[in-house]
């Protein structure tokens, strides 16, 4: 096979189901600077497609993207419901289940994949929802001049 024109080798590697993508791509970078010492002079190792740094990639995007759209959603909140209702909803409907969220799978060994990440905003975008539900509800109650445990009650569990 070429490579760039010259001669090459080329080996592919793939982890194993449950085997973290990023550690394995570390580990692999480490041992192949330690060979590049003892290769012959003109000999080199050289990566062409590392998917461990894909993953890193794609991680990184999706905190920046994360941390973006709770920014906006606690925006968005604050404009509409006030800022102290606003705040309210998004700490305790959005930012600290996320919090939680990555605590728990940090502790039970839960690796960020696609499909974990995909539930996660699914389940987020549910709670948010239902959290501006239940305090519009319960503001609207409120206005109406109900006292505040009933309003909460009601607007807890009905629509």
């Amino acid at each position: 096979m070429r490579l760039n024109g010259q001669p090459g080798i080329v080996l592919a590697m793939a982890p194993l189901p449950g085997v973290n993508t990023v550690e394995m791509g570390r580990a692999v970078d480490q041992r192949l600077a330690e060979l590049q010492n003892s290769l012959p002079v003109g000999v080199e190792i050289e990566k062409i497609s590392w998917q461990s740094d894909i993953v890193d990639e794609s991680i990184m995007g999706f905190m920046i993207n994360l941390a973006q759209a709770v920014g906006i959603v606690l925006i968005v909140l604050a404009a509409t419901m006030g800022l102290r209702v606003g705040a309210l909803i998004g700490i305790s409907g959005l930012v600290l289940p996320i919090l939680g969220t990555f605590a728990v799978m940090a502790a039970t060994g839960v690796d960020l994949q696609r499909v974990s990440l995909g539930a996660l905003i699914i389940a987020m975008g549910m709670m948010v929802d239902n959290a501006i539900v239940v305090v519009d509800g319960f503001v609207v109650r409120l206005q109406q001049g109900m006292d505040r445990n009933r309003a909460a009650i009601e607007a807890a569990s009905l629509p």
